[in-house]
C-alpha cells in the first residue's frame, strides 16, 4: 500500500494505522503521551452529490492544505477515507488537542468550498450546497489500540458533526472510552 494519498498528497490511512502504533508503544514506555485529532468535510456526501466530481476533490485539496498550514512542523497530516483526515499531536494533552481543533475550524471556515455549478447533474438545486469542517479528538493511554483510539476519536467527531448548527462545529472534550 502507498504511503501518501495521491489526491491531497497526504500520508495514506496505511501510513496513519502504523504512525498510530509506533506512538502507542512510545507512549507505552516512556515519552509523553498524545492526541489524535480527526478533521471530517460536513455535508460532504450532499455537495458531491450535487456538483461534479471534480468539486468535491477540490474540497479535499483545500481542506488538506489548510490542515498541512495549521499543522506546519508539529505534525502529518493523513488522509484517513472520504472528506476525513488525521493528525497525531505528540505530547499533546487536551487544552492543546483543542487549540488545534479551534485552528483548523478557523483555518478552514469559508476557505473550502469552491465555486458552485448552477445546474447540478440532471437536476437543479435548490440553492449551493456549502461544506463545513468539524473536529473530535482523542487521548491516548495505554488501554488503546489503534482501532480502540481511532473509534474513539471518531465517536468524538461525530457527534461535534452532529452538534454542529452551521458550518463548522467546536470539537468535543475527549471522554473514557466505553
Amino acid at each position: 500500500m502507498s504511503s501518501i494519498d495521491i489526491l491531497t498528497k497526504t500520508g495514506s490511512r496505511s501510513a496513519l494505522s502504523a504512525e498510530l502504533d509506533r506512538a502507542l508503544r512510545s507512549a507505552r514506555s516512556e515519552a509523553p503521551g498524545f492526541a489524535l485529532v480527526l478533521a471530517d468535510v460536513t455535508n460532504f456526501k450532499r455537495f458531491n452529490t450535487h456538483n461534479p466530481a471534480a468539486l468535491g476533490d477540490i474540497v479535499l485539496i483545500r481542506l488538506a492544505e489548510c490542515l498541512k498550514a495549521v499543522m506546519g512542523t508539529r505534525g502529518r497530516v493523513y488522509r484517513v477515507h472520504g472528506g476525513m483526515f488525521g493528525v497525531i499531536l505528540r505530547g499533546a494533552g487536551e487544552a492543546e488537542a483543542i487549540a488545534i481543533c479551534t485552528e483548523i475550524l478557523r483555518a478552514t471556515h469559508n476557505r473550502i468550498t469552491p465555486p458552485q455549478a448552477v445546474h447540478c447533474g440532471h437536476h437543479l438545486c435548490s440553492g449551493p450546497v456549502t461544506v463545513g469542517v468539524a473536529c473530535g479528538f482523542a487521548l491516548a493511554s495505554p488501554e488503546h489500540n489503534t482501532e480502540t483510539l481511532m473509534r474513539e476519536a471518531d465517536m468524538n467527531l461525530y457527534e461535534a458533526k452532529t452538534a454542529a448548527t452551521e458550518r463548522t462545529a467546536m470539537p468535543q472534550a475527549s471522554r473514557p472510552a466505553e
